[in-house]
């Protein structure tokens, strides 16, 4: 039977009503329908979902017949429209919203952002709480893991989930490591996959194919590297160390957490790679389209990345520009590395949060149905016309969504990546030691932890 979504509150109104007045004693809690089905009817109501430009491109406003992806997801806009009654507005996110809400004007029903806003959104009071939104039951599985719900959960309440089931290639996550099989087969090195299927995928087995691929003699005009030394590579290699930049507290607090064993470790391992044996490019001041292009070119053997490249129409340089296939790891782990965690959430992640003055009576029943999969299967960026954009192998999207499912919050949201990232570089380039490195800047980011979460936290 199917009922309006009025209808259904007005009942649970009347019954709380006349509960109240028969039994003083109880207290009625209306339930709310999570599985929806057909049975919801929003009388045509708009919702207005705005997304954030990101390198010239919005993914939540697709473009009909750019893509695959694109027509999949206004299809899916429109069978949300047609099963809820109601009408979803797609804007640029290209306003105040703290300022439209101070004025008592709506400004949203879901916005995608960046993490760093919403935890702000978070602290200000106008960002609303999912577990407080009826209508949705965030941990069902495809509002994001475990752990992604973790790194948006502050306090009592979560302010963020991710449409990781529509395609898009959120949340970013560092410990993404793809590599051309060709160069590899070339140059007689086991596969990767192989590697990581015998556990034995690590700081050593990559250095030894790193010696065997890095060829400046063969051709002198194309020179083949394992890869170049871009923040990316540099990122990962300190994760997959196991090192942390922050630690959290017993109270809650973040600390700073460095120099460590891992740290060095991680810099001592990319010392090697690029002083010693030399099998990473030195034009270590490239921009980011140039390392994407020398892998997609075959002159690197492997490419470190946020987990985005390759993915996303917008940030396609592997994915459109491969002439040739390549395939999908984890970041090699280095000795002193979690095995259990394969990636980290990266300070750029993208989420979707609700603001205060929203329609946050309605909008879990809209995300409820608006989240379900593109594809069947949860398989999202594995079939028809997206494949050949994004992986080539069943083997990589697999890893692809172990990578995903491990990801940790890395608590650099709170601290300034470039800090890490110059630092590291300055000591794999011997113009630092570990401990000066991060010594000399213990100061600067324990006040930037304190000032942007622990003050807070504190209060």
């Amino acid at each position: 039977m199917k009922k309006t979504l009025s209808i259904v509150l007005l009942i649970s109104f009347i019954f709380t009503f006349l509960s109240a007045c028969e039994a003083k004693e109880e207290e009625f809690v209306p339930e709310y329908i999570v599985d929806i089905g057909d049975g919801i009817d929003l009388n045509g109501k708009e919702y207005i979902i705005r997304d954030t430009v990101h390198h010239g491109d919005t993914p939540l406003i697709p473009t009909s017949m750019e893509n695959a992806l694109d027509d999949m997801l206004l299809e899916h806009y429109e069978q949300t429209e047609k099963a809820l009654n109601c009408e979803l507005s797609l804007l640029v996110n290209n306003g105040d919203i703290a300022q439209n809400i101070a004025s008592g004007l709506k400004y949203a029903d879901l916005i995608n952002c960046q993490f760093g806003p919403i935890f702000s959104y978070f602290k200000a009071g106008i960002a609303a709480n999912y577990n407080d939104i009826p209508g949705i039951d965030i941990h069902c599985g495809k509002f994001g893991s475990e752990n992604l719900l973790d790194a948006l959960t502050w306090g009592n309440g979560t302010y963020g989930v991710v449409a990781e089931y529509w395609g898009i290639p959120t949340p970013y996550f560092n410990d993404a490591c793809m590599f051309n099989p060709r160069i590899l087969r070339t140059y007689s090195q086991p596969s990767p996959h192989e590697l990581w299927e015998n556990n034995n995928w690590n700081f050593d087995t990559f250095t030894d194919i790193a010696v065997a691929v890095t060829d400046l003699t063969s051709n002198p005009d194309f020179p083949i590297y394992a890869t170049g030394l871009n923040s990316y590579f540099i990122r990962a290699a300190f994760f997959a160390s196991g090192a942390t930049v922050a630690k959290e507290n017993e109270d809650g607090t973040l600390s700073y957490n460095l120099p460590s064993k891992e740290a060095d470790t991680a810099a001592e391992w990319l010392k090697k790679l690029n002083n010693e044996l030399k099998v990473l490019d030195p034009n270590t001041s490239g921009s980011w389209e140039y390392y994407c292009d020398m892998f997609t070119g075959g002159q690197y053997a492997f490419l470190a990345e946020y987990s985005w490249v390759g993915l996303s129409k917008d940030n396609g340089r592997v994915g459109l520009n491969m002439e040739e296939e390549f395939s999908w790891v984890p970041f090699p782990r280095g000795p002193l590395g979690n095995k259990d965690v394969l990636a980290t959430y990266a300070d750029a992640n993208f989420a979707m949060f609700v603001p205060i003055n929203g329609e946050t009576d309605e909008i879990g029943y809209v995300m409820t149905e608006l989240f379900e999969p593109l594809y069947e299967g949860n398989n999202y960026g594995w079939r028809e016309d997206f494949e050949r954009e994004v992986f080539w192998d069943e083997t990589s999207y697999n890893l692809y969504i172990r990578i995903l499912d491990s990801a940790v919050s890395d608590n650099m949201l709170y601290a300034s990546s470039s800090n890490l990232v110059n630092n590291l570089s300055a000591v794999v380039k011997g113009t630092k030691s570990v401990q000066q490195a991060f010594s000399e800047i213990a100061d600067k980011v324990q006040a930037q932890l304190d000032s942007e979460y622990n003050d807070f936290i504190n209060k």
